[in-house]
């Protein structure tokens, strides 16, 4: 029997975040593939297409399960505009957000729905740019190419 497989992807925007993207040649690392692995395998980090970043499929249920709880989403937002008076505070309720220079947030959420962070910068009177999630839970995307896809191994947790 064939164990069940977490798969970490570094999506690139424009991509809508599917099992297609899992082929062969898109992998990092010398793990072996089976097809089996795209058998019953369920994406539990869904982004807007127009993100890039770390998504999560899986196939193990202790996995889906610590899905279904809230976990911390880690983004890199770019944005144009000027803030608006008390916007940076008005970020901050229900997030952290700080920023790295003049036009790059940092983001950390617990609530990350598709289309949520365009919103929340749009009342602070930003303009998203792209949003690039750098880590969910304890697991960040690190030296993962774009575009390229690993497992996740038996040491790393979310």
């Amino acid at each position: 029997e064939i164990p069940p497989v977490t798969i970490i992807l570094n999506k690139n925007a424009g991509d809508e975040a599917s099992i297609r993207l899992l082929a062969p040649d898109g992998q990092h690392g010398s793990e072996h593939f089976l097809r089996a692995h795209l058998n019953n395998l369920k994406l539990v980090s869904p982004m807007d297409a127009s993100a890039n970043g770390l998504v999560v499929f899986t196939q193990d249920y202790r996995v889906e399960r610590k899905f279904s709880e809230p976990i911390e989403h880690e983004l890199i937002v770019e944005v144009n505009g000027k803030i608006k008076e008390g916007g940076l505070a008005q970020l901050n309720q229900g997030m952290k957000a700080s920023w790295q220079n003049e036009t790059r947030l940092r983001i950390a959420t617990k609530i990350f729905k598709p289309g949520l962070i365009e919103r929340v910068c749009r009342d602070a009177g930003l303009t998203v740019r792209s949003i690039k999630r750098i880590r969910l839970g304890r697991l960040p995307l690190s030296s993962l190419p774009a575009g390229q896809w690993r497992y996740l191994t038996d040491f790393e947790r979310f």
